[in-house]
């Protein structure tokens, strides 16, 4: 019995230290070193074989001779690059830019362009009080320049009255433009014109009623077709020796402003 008690004791007492934990033995730097390094020797991917890349043979390429350039040439060069391309100024009469704003925008706008000349930032009422105008007329003249942008305009506020006050200066740049064009224009009205009185045969009512082709005239009989009077034949000698002084004159005013034009 006792052998049977001592043994059933040993047992328990072996199940009792088996159940107990072993004690980890602490790791020392060198062991958790070495562990890093194997894991990433595993990691490490296997490197990839290198091709060698053949090289294309190079072209020679043929030297151009080289040209020796005089002193003189080398100067001419230097003067060319600091030299820069200057605008012909333009000469505007007086007679021309009224003749040319009288055409555009009106003959009364004329006596407010001269008032404008060589000014800058003119208030609108000191103009209509130069002209004797009200406001409102010299807003209208002032809105038909700034159609054609040949005036342009600044505001500010009065700190009195609370309202915006225009100031308003001629442009000249644009103003020479637009006689530019005008001229260009008559020129070429003229020189229709003066083709048409050299192919054409005209009539002339006597009661200077109407002037005709010679086509035309046939249709209405050689009457006219107003007063029933018999139309004469015109000689148009001195309309078109007028024709060629005025186109002789426009053409030399062109050239004057630096501006060629091919017959």
């Amino acid at each position: 019995m006792l052998r049977k008690i001592l043994k059933k004791f040993k047992g328990k007492k072996e199940e009792k230290i088996s159940k107990k934990p072993r004690k980890q033995k602490k790791k020392t730097k060198k062991e958790i070193k070495k562990k890093a390094t194997k894991k990433k020797k595993i990691t490490k991917k296997p490197k990839k074989r290198e091709v060698k890349k053949i090289k294309k043979p190079k072209r020679i390429k043929a030297k151009k001779p080289k040209i020796k350039k005089t002193k003189k040439e080398k100067k001419s060069k230097i003067k060319k690059k600091k030299t820069k391309v200057k605008k012909p100024k333009i000469k505007l009469k007086a007679s021309t830019i009224d003749d040319v704003i009288s055409h555009l925008v009106g003959e009364d706008v004329v006596p407010l362009v001269s008032l404008l000349k060589d000014k800058k930032n003119v208030s609108e009422f000191k103009l209509a009080e130069d002209l004797n105008l009200s406001v409102n007329q010299i807003r209208n003249m002032l809105y038909r320049l700034h159609k054609y942008n040949l005036v342009d305009f600044t505001r500010k506020k009065d700190k009195k009255k609370g309202w915006y006050i225009y100031y308003w200066t001629l442009v000249p740049d644009n103003l020479r433009e637009i006689i530019v064009r005008y001229k260009i224009q008559k020129l070429e009205e003229f020189k229709n014109r003066l083709k048409s009185e050299e192919e054409n045969i005209f009539f002339v009512c006597p009661n200077a009623c109407t002037r005709l082709k010679l086509e035309t005239a046939m249709e209405h009989n050689f009457k006219c077709p107003e007063c029933g009077e018999l139309l004469k034949q015109q000689d148009n000698k001195r309309t078109i020796s007028n024709l060629k002084a005025m186109i002789k004159n426009l053409e030399e005013e062109l050239k004057e402003m630096g501006i060629e034009i091919k017959k």
